[in-house]
């Protein structure tokens, strides 16, 4: 009975104990888990922080790229408000020479239109590309006034290198009474003009006239005519031949 009397109280203070022991370890568990979720919590908050100082850091940077940029693109609008009034003012001067210019071109071309036939028959074949593009009528052409003016220019530059030399050329002519020999023709330039038959027999002069090129008969010069055509093609020595010729 002592013994009994001695263990119950122990039994009955331990049988009292159990539940605060079980809630105090139930604390202690939640707090623990409590800790390790805050320190999670403040590591990924340290590494959150950490990501978002970068970004800013980054868009710090781009802000200021734009910046740059914007800046720079002003420049660049201003400088092209600036070329873009330039050639205004260029096209407004060269509107302002164009208007000269087809002031002009029109008599040029009809110049050069009633030049065509005073100039000699190879001339005119080598010319004929470009005479051909001269319009008849000024106003009514859909070709640029560049084009206009390359045809021309084309033409005198043919009748300028022609007029520089002598040209000797093979042709076929119709002689006065009505037949075809085949002629040695000798070009001086485009004004005067001399020819023979192989023959030897029959010669002519020609000349650039106020219309057109015309041709006359000579027979006495044949010999005159021929030795020059000898000398051009290097058959006899160089020497002094005296020819008809006009001046007009």
């Amino acid at each position: 009975l002592g013994a009994l009397l001695v263990r119950a109280p122990w039994t009955r203070s331990q049988e009292e104990d159990g539940p605060m022991v079980d809630d105090a370890r139930d604390a202690l568990e939640r707090l623990v888990e409590v800790r390790r979720i805050l320190s999670k919590e403040k590591a990924d908050w340290q590494l959150g922080k950490e990501y978002l100082t970068d970004r800013i850091s980054i868009v710090r940077d781009e802000i200021e790229t734009l910046r740059e940029k914007v800046a720079k693109d002003r420049e660049n609008i201003t400088s092209a408000d600036t070329r873009v009034a330039e050639l205004e003012e260029e096209n407004k001067q060269l509107a302002s020479a164009t208007e000269g210019l087809e002031g002009v071109i029109g008599e040029l071309e009809a110049r050069v239109r009633s030049l065509l036939p005073r100039l000699p028959a190879p001339l005119q074949e080598q010319v004929k590309s470009f005479s051909q593009g001269i319009p008849e009528d000024p106003s009514d052409t859909e070709l640029s006034l560049s084009k206009r003016f390359q045809n021309i220019v084309a033409v005198m530059q043919g009748i300028d290198k022609f007029h520089g030399d002598i040209h000797v050329v093979t042709e076929s002519r119709e002689l006065p009474g009505g037949s075809l020999e085949e002629v040695v023709t000798v070009y001086a330039g485009i004004s005067q003009g001399y020819y023979v038959s192989k023959t030897g027999l029959v010669a002519g002069i020609g000349q650039s006239t106020e219309t057109s090129w015309e041709w006359t008969p000579q027979n006495d010069a044949a010999l005159a005519i021929q030795a020059v055509v000898d000398i051009l093609e290097s058959r006899t020595i160089a020497s002094f031949i005296q020819l008809p010729f006009t001046v007009q």
